[in-house]
């Protein structure tokens, strides 16, 4: 992560595994089905960091894209970034462990669905996160959706594609890092997963033409 920062720059900063000039493509990982043997991911990391989960992940916004090219050359952004922040375990180490965090998103909000109706609606397309890894577990009527990234029909023949984060009301204790722009977790949310959803779905092309 060091070298990367180094290459990056210094105002490109670190976000527990993400790099805040790519956080709304970054956001957007997968979990690998299989989990790491032995691994286990970090309690006090943010849940919508990579490593708070014991497995291996990949990227979906970079699946499409070469070495020599950028996500914002497939993908359009649906959302913008408020305000991120992280707190470390030692403020020295600016790419260490991290103990809190949070981001704060303008973005377009979908539901509450209850967990088994997304299921069927969305089928393969749904990817929920290995829930056991936290304490807390995802209730029946608080998923939403939060769509981040779109790729427009122009970057692939097979049409629209929208890219989400899906979450859940967050009920645990406020970070402290986000100071003041928080009140009581008022519109807060902890990630519950990955979801994507075309003009191929059902009601996809009504939901792409609202956003």
């Amino acid at each position: 992560a060091e070298a990367f920062g180094s290459a990056l720059g210094s105002q490109n900063r670190y976000l527990a595994g993400l790099w805040r000039d790519s956080l709304l493509f970054d956001l957007l990982w997968l979990e690998a089905t299989e989990h790491l043997v032995g691994c286990r991911g970090d309690a006090l990391a943010p849940s919508w960091s990579w490593a708070a989960t014991r497995s291996p992940v990949f990227f979906v916004a970079y699946a499409s894209t070469s070495a020599s090219d950028t996500p914002s050359q497939y993908w359009r952004e649906l959302a913008e970034v408020v305000e991120c922040a992280v707190t470390l375990e030692d403020p020295a180490l600016p790419f260490g462990r991290v103990i809190g965090g949070h981001i704060i998103l303008r973005a377009p909000v979908l539901g509450p669905y209850n967990v088994e109706d997304l299921r069927s609606q969305l089928a393969n397309s749904l990817r929920l996160d290995d829930v056991d890894r936290r304490d807390d577990k995802h209730t029946d009527t608080s998923l939403m959706i939060v769509p981040l990234i779109y790729r427009p029909e122009s970057q692939d023949k097979r049409g629209w594609l929208v890219s989400c984060l899906v979450v859940h009301t967050y009920a645990g204790e406020r970070d402290e890092s986000a100071g003041s722009s928080l009140s009581d977790n008022q519109g807060v949310y902890q990630r519950a997963g990955y979801c994507w959803f075309s003009d191929r779905h059902e009601g996809g092309r009504e939901i792409i033409d609202l956003l």
